[in-house]
Protein backbone atom coordinates (compact mmCIF):
# COMPACT_ATOMS: atom_id res chain seq x y z
CA UNK A 1 0.00 0.00 0.00
CA UNK A 2 2.77 2.14 1.33
CA UNK A 3 4.40 1.59 -2.84
CA UNK A 4 1.00 2.61 -4.04
CA UNK A 5 0.58 5.58 -2.34
CA UNK A 6 4.07 6.91 -3.24
CA UNK A 7 4.32 9.61 -5.94
CA UNK A 8 8.43 9.22 -5.53
CA UNK A 9 10.18 6.33 -3.82
CA UNK A 10 14.01 7.00 -3.12
CA UNK A 11 16.24 4.23 -2.21
CA UNK A 12 18.51 4.80 1.42
CA UNK A 13 22.26 3.40 0.68
CA UNK A 14 22.46 2.87 4.74
CA UNK A 15 20.41 0.95 7.08
CA UNK A 16 18.44 3.08 9.47
CA UNK A 17 16.73 0.38 11.75
CA UNK A 18 17.22 -2.55 13.57
CA UNK A 19 14.66 -5.44 13.42
CA UNK A 20 14.70 -7.72 16.80
CA UNK A 21 11.85 -10.43 17.14
CA UNK A 22 11.04 -11.08 20.69
CA UNK A 23 10.03 -14.04 22.89
CA UNK A 24 6.22 -13.59 23.15
CA UNK A 25 5.70 -10.73 20.31
CA UNK A 26 2.48 -11.30 17.96
CA UNK A 27 5.09 -11.46 15.33
CA UNK A 28 7.05 -14.21 16.82
CA UNK A 29 8.65 -16.86 14.37
CA UNK A 30 9.71 -19.74 16.31
CA UNK A 31 9.56 -22.78 14.52
CA UNK A 32 8.91 -24.83 17.64
CA UNK A 33 4.83 -23.79 18.33
CA UNK A 34 3.86 -23.99 22.15
CA UNK A 35 1.63 -22.33 24.65
CA UNK A 36 4.00 -20.38 25.83
CA UNK A 37 4.63 -18.33 22.60
CA UNK A 38 1.04 -17.92 21.86
CA UNK A 39 0.52 -14.18 23.08
CA UNK A 40 -1.88 -13.18 25.40
CA UNK A 41 -3.27 -10.97 23.03
CA UNK A 42 -5.10 -14.14 20.89
CA UNK A 43 -5.72 -16.11 24.40
CA UNK A 44 -9.55 -16.19 23.23
CA UNK A 45 -8.83 -17.43 19.83
CA UNK A 46 -5.88 -19.86 21.46
CA UNK A 47 -9.03 -21.59 23.96
CA UNK A 48 -10.86 -21.60 21.50
CA UNK A 49 -9.15 -24.35 19.70
CA UNK A 50 -8.79 -26.51 22.58
CA UNK A 51 -5.54 -24.78 23.45
CA UNK A 52 -3.90 -26.58 20.57
CA UNK A 53 -1.30 -24.19 20.02
CA UNK A 54 -0.15 -24.98 16.84
CA UNK A 55 -3.99 -24.80 15.28
CA UNK A 56 -4.47 -21.40 17.17
CA UNK A 57 -1.28 -20.35 15.27
CA UNK A 58 -2.38 -21.85 11.71
CA UNK A 59 -6.05 -20.05 12.24
CA UNK A 60 -3.61 -16.60 12.84
CA UNK A 61 -2.10 -17.38 9.97
CA UNK A 62 -5.42 -17.99 7.75
CA UNK A 63 -7.32 -15.06 9.44
CA UNK A 64 -4.26 -12.41 8.56
CA UNK A 65 -3.98 -13.30 4.64
CA UNK A 66 -8.09 -12.71 4.75
CA UNK A 67 -7.48 -9.51 6.50
CA UNK A 68 -4.99 -8.69 4.66
CA UNK A 69 -6.91 -9.40 1.16
CA UNK A 70 -9.60 -7.50 2.31
CA UNK A 71 -7.87 -4.77 3.49
CA UNK A 72 -6.00 -4.64 0.08
CA UNK A 73 -9.09 -5.07 -1.84
CA UNK A 74 -10.81 -1.42 0.08
CA UNK A 75 -7.23 0.71 -0.62
CA UNK A 76 -7.39 -0.03 -4.52
CA UNK A 77 -11.19 0.55 -4.80
CA UNK A 78 -10.36 4.06 -5.02
CA UNK A 79 -7.20 3.95 -6.49
CA UNK A 80 -6.59 5.04 -10.13
CA UNK A 81 -2.92 5.77 -10.85
CA UNK A 82 -1.12 3.36 -12.78
CA UNK A 83 1.34 2.08 -10.28
CA UNK A 84 -1.41 1.31 -7.84
CA UNK A 85 -3.00 0.10 -10.55
CA UNK A 86 0.00 -2.56 -11.75
CA UNK A 87 0.25 -3.64 -8.03
CA UNK A 88 -2.82 -4.23 -7.67
CA UNK A 89 -3.09 -6.76 -10.94
CA UNK A 90 0.48 -8.48 -9.69
CA UNK A 91 -0.32 -8.66 -5.88
CA UNK A 92 -4.11 -8.74 -4.92
CA UNK A 93 -4.98 -12.49 -6.87
CA UNK A 94 -1.98 -13.90 -4.78
CA UNK A 95 -3.11 -12.53 -1.59
CA UNK A 96 -6.51 -13.47 -2.65
CA UNK A 97 -5.59 -17.24 -3.18
CA UNK A 98 -3.77 -17.42 -0.04
CA UNK A 99 -6.70 -16.20 2.06
CA UNK A 100 -8.38 -19.28 1.05
CA UNK A 101 -6.37 -21.59 3.08
CA UNK A 102 -9.18 -20.34 6.45
CA UNK A 103 -12.07 -22.81 4.89
CA UNK A 104 -9.81 -25.87 5.90
CA UNK A 105 -10.57 -24.72 9.47
CA UNK A 106 -13.91 -25.96 11.26
CA UNK A 107 -14.11 -23.10 13.92
CA UNK A 108 -13.90 -19.46 12.88
CA UNK A 109 -13.74 -17.25 16.21
CA UNK A 110 -13.21 -14.18 13.60
CA UNK A 111 -16.36 -15.06 11.38
CA UNK A 112 -13.90 -14.36 7.94
CA UNK A 113 -15.38 -16.87 6.36
CA UNK A 114 -18.10 -14.94 5.44
CA UNK A 115 -15.94 -12.33 4.16
CA UNK A 116 -14.65 -14.67 1.22
CA UNK A 117 -17.71 -13.93 -0.90
CA UNK A 118 -15.81 -10.10 -1.15
CA UNK A 119 -12.39 -11.79 -1.75
CA UNK A 120 -13.28 -14.22 -4.58
CA UNK A 121 -13.74 -11.68 -7.49
CA UNK A 122 -10.38 -11.43 -7.40
CA UNK A 123 -8.80 -14.91 -7.08
CA UNK A 124 -7.56 -15.99 -11.00
CA UNK A 125 -6.25 -19.21 -11.84
CA UNK A 126 -3.80 -17.69 -14.10
CA UNK A 127 0.26 -18.78 -13.22
CA UNK A 128 1.06 -16.80 -10.50
CA UNK A 129 3.71 -13.54 -11.01
CA UNK A 130 7.14 -15.51 -9.53
CA UNK A 131 6.93 -17.46 -13.40
CA UNK A 132 7.59 -14.06 -14.93
CA UNK A 133 10.77 -13.87 -13.19
CA UNK A 134 11.75 -17.19 -14.27
CA UNK A 135 10.24 -17.04 -17.80
CA UNK A 136 13.13 -13.59 -17.67
CA UNK A 137 15.91 -16.01 -16.80
CA UNK A 138 15.60 -18.30 -18.72
CA UNK A 139 15.20 -16.37 -22.26
CA UNK A 140 18.24 -15.03 -21.65
CA UNK A 141 19.45 -18.97 -22.28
Amino acid sequence: ILFASANKIYVLSQKLYLCRLRANSISNHDKKITKANVSEYFKDIYETFGENAKEAKNYLKAASRVITALKLIEFFKDQKNENALAIKETFLPCYAKKALMIKKFKKDPLNLKEQLVLIKPFIQTKLPYDIWKFWQKIKNI
